[in-house]
């Protein structure tokens, strides 16, 4: 009996065996091909990359700048090329006024300089525009006020009237023998007039009217009120008035230079009134129309120009009518005539 047991073991294999066989062998239905393979398969399977392509920008998207803030349409974008430098702007160096005139060897734009007579003259307008702060020039009734201040403060007022022999400045009575010019629109006075409104400026040697230099200095002159003294100068207009009322103006200027030059002539006394009152001298002072006459105001202008030390007769101590003999014409040299006066020096 137990030699049975193993062939029918064997007998049992051999059934099993066939059957795997026909299983094997049997075809896969559609159906079973469209399943997935086993998990080792999958597993094995490769992973088709996946690429996600980023959406194209809407047209009103803004590029925004590196510090985020968004830069305007048509912003120039920059240089993708390397190494190019960042091109910068330098400075440019300020161009110097054109100008043949310099103060304090400062140029002064705008002034006119021309020479009449042998004087080298200036505009005054431009002049004490670049000598004062807050200067201003008027042109009113014929003459030219220039209106301004000095750098310590000072105020200063100018006055020229093309014509005159003279300029104003401060109440002060400068004389300009050779007159004052009118060009243009510019008034030209004598550059060392201008000068001496500011007492010590200079001006340097060789200026002409192609290229000047002064040094101006920061002193102003002192004002009429404070400079002239009112008796004086009213003495001598009166004695204009009665001895040269007729004279052209240089004539009656003459007059007054007269009467300084005694004035700073040791022979005579050293004041007005003392010259005017000595003996056998000026007679007209006992006139009675000496006092009762009112002298024209070019009598107080000949009387103020000849204080402030303006020279028609230098040297000239006596005057007498013109061809007239006398003791004068016989014993003192006759230095000038002007009009119906001959002027005599010692």
């Amino acid at each position: 009996m137990f030699k049975r047991i193993p062939a029918l073991l064997l007998a049992a294999a051999l059934i099993f065996g066939l059957a795997g066989i026909t299983l094997a062998s049997t075809p896969v239905s559609s159906e079973q091909q469209n399943e997935p393979n086993t998990v080792q398969e999958s597993m094995q399977s490769p992973t088709p990359e996946v690429k996600i392509e980023p959406p194209e920008p809407p047209e009103f998207f803004e590029t925004l700048a590196p510090d985020g803030a968004s830069e305007p349409d048509g912003a120039e974008q920059p240089s993708d090329a390397a190494g190019e430098p960042e091109q910068t702007q330098q400075p440019q160096e300020p161009e110097e006024p054109d100008s043949n005139f310099y103060l304090n060897e400062r140029p002064i734009s705008g002034v006119v300089l021309k020479t009449v007579e042998g004087k080298l003259y200036a505009g005054a307008e431009a002049f004490f525009a670049g000598a004062l702060t807050e200067a201003e020039a008027v042109w009113t009734d014929g003459e030219t006020t220039v209106r301004g201040k000095t750098a310590s403060g000072e105020a200063l007022s100018v006055t020229a009237r093309p014509g005159n022999s003279y300029i104003v400045a401060n109440g002060r009575y400068l004389y300009v023998p050779s007159g004052v010019v009118r060009e243009g629109e510019t008034t030209l006075v004598p550059l060392e007039t201008l000068l001496a409104v500011f007492p010590g400026s200079t001006l340097a040697e060789g200026s002409n009217d192609e290229r000047a230099e002064a040094t101006l200095s920061s002193a102003l002159l002192t004002g009429g009120e404070a400079f002239y003294d009112a008796e004086s100068v009213d003495l001598i207009a009166r004695v204009i008035y009665n001895e040269a009322c007729w004279e052209p103006f240089q004539g009656k200027v003459a007059l007054a230079n007269l009467i300084m030059n005694r004035v700073n002539d040791r022979h005579f006394p050293n004041n007005v009134r003392d010259v005017l009152y000595a003996k056998g001298q000026f007679t007209v002072v006992k006139r009675s129309s000496f006092w009762s006459l009112t002298p024209d105001e070019s009598c107080y202008t000949a009387a103020k120009l000849a204080m402030d030390g303006a020279e028609v007769v230098p040297g000239a101590v006596y005057y007498c009518t013109k061809g007239l003999k006398s003791w004068i014409s016989r014993n003192c040299p006759l230095l000038y005539t002007i009009n119906n006066h001959d002027f005599y020096g010692v």
